[in-house]
């Protein structure tokens, strides 16, 4: 891409719909492998302390049809392969041990106190009021968000993670100046 200093990457996997059953899971999974802090366990690796990334995190886009399960990396253009091979480490990592109980907990908490937030402004509440409708979730949703975020457990972060970020079928995409 011409005028571009930076290489954008994007490692993807085919995710799920927002009525999956297995979407709850999903969300904790993505919030711990690259949302949490400065990005989760991905920022971590790949930007804090191997120093590859400008940033670094995913992302699980799951609306009626299912979107990709993503992983994003703002880079040099000469770390490409390097964060490449970082980030599917990680995710292979991650897919293997699951999360720590302080990750675990660190993203209940996290997603629990984010929608009590959300509430508060007129665009979160019809934000929520949106979603409610368009995903068909119910009018106690608000109430009962806490306690689907609350009964994910270890093991079903784990399954999640090993049932869609394989290690071996997925896509990478990187656009940047040339090499």
């Amino acid at each position: 891409m011409a005028g571009k200093v930076q290489s954008d990457v994007i490692w993807a996997v085919h995710g799920l719909t927002r009525a999956s059953p297995d979407y709850y899971a999903a969300s904790v999974a993505n919030m711990i492998l690259g949302r949490i802090g400065l990005g989760g366990r991905l920022g971590n690796n790949v930007r804090e302390e191997q120093g590859l990334a400008y940033y670094c995190g995913s992302s699980i886009d799951a609306d009626l049809g299912a979107g990709p399960w993503a992983a994003l990396a703002g880079v040099h253009p000469s770390n490409v392969e390097r964060t490449i091979e970082a980030m599917a480490h990680e995710i292979r990592q991650f897919a293997a041990d699951g999360p720590t109980p302080d990750e675990l907990s660190d993203a209940r908490d996290y997603m629990t106190g984010s929608m009590v937030l959300g509430l508060e402004t007129n665009d979160g509440i019809a934000g929520t009021l949106l979603g409610i409708e368009r995903y068909q979730l119910g009018l106690d949703y608000v109430e009962q968000y806490p306690h689907l975020i609350n009964a994910i457990d270890h093991d079903q972060v784990v399954a999640v993670a090993r049932r869609y970020l394989s290690a071996t079928d997925y896509i990478v995409v990187v656009a940047g100046p040339a090499a």
